[in-house]
């Protein structure tokens, strides 16, 4: 909030130098009633970035609402030279925190959190995706295996804001495929919290 205030004695304080300068009486009740109009509109606008942009239809193809929690199955194209087979596809969660304007992505699985260093909605020609880069933390259990890495992610979303699938690849020169389905509009912060919730 502290941002909408300075925006607002700025414009306040400009305002009134403005008028001081060409000549007009700088009363009380000038600022008075513009000190409160834009209180108003800052207020407004706070509260449309964080919650109202959420439950107005205007832009919504555009900026759909993801924010929530999705349960989902990663499948990697990665082959264990053990097996020489990709492992199963595994459980995973996708944790979007969203307001008008910004929005940041976690993927959680059994072995590791992924945390958005940048993300957006992009326009891509038929709709829109999530695409965001990332950093992946992997558990010590497994860092013998899957060391800590970077890479990026790109979500097609379905026109009704239900599903999304796509892609990640990394700088392991490792890649694989992401679907999601199920959306809650619930907060957790881990892998086994995210599990715990009736699906």
């Amino acid at each position: 909030m502290n941002r909408y205030r300075i925006v607002a004695g700025a414009t306040i304080a400009t305002f009134t130098a403005l008028l001081w300068l060409g000549g007009e009486d700088v009363s009380a009740d000038w600022v008075r009633f513009v000190s409160l109009t834009i209180f108003v509109a800052v207020g407004f606008e706070a509260i449309y970035e964080k919650w109202l942009w959420a439950v107005l239809p205007i832009g919504r193809r555009r900026r759909p609402n993801l924010r929530g929690i999705w349960k989902g199955t990663l499948s990697t194209h990665w082959v264990d030279p053990e097996t020489d087979k990709p492992p199963p596809p595994k459980d995973c969660y996708l944790l979007i925190d969203q307001t008008a304007s910004t929005i940041r992505a976690s993927l959680l699985t059994d072995e590791s959190k992924s945390e958005s260093s940048a993300a957006e909605l992009a326009e891509n020609g038929v709709g829109v995706a999530l695409e965001y880069l990332y950093r992946n933390q992997p558990q010590i259990r497994v860092d013998n295996r899957s060391t800590a890495h970077r890479g990026a992610v790109a979500l097609d979303i379905d026109s009704v804001a239900r599903q999304l699938e796509g892609h990640y690849w990394t700088d392991r020169n490792s890649r694989g495929e992401l679907t999601f389905s199920k959306k809650k509009n619930e907060r957790v912060a881990t892998f086994t919290e995210a599990s715990k919730l009736e699906w």
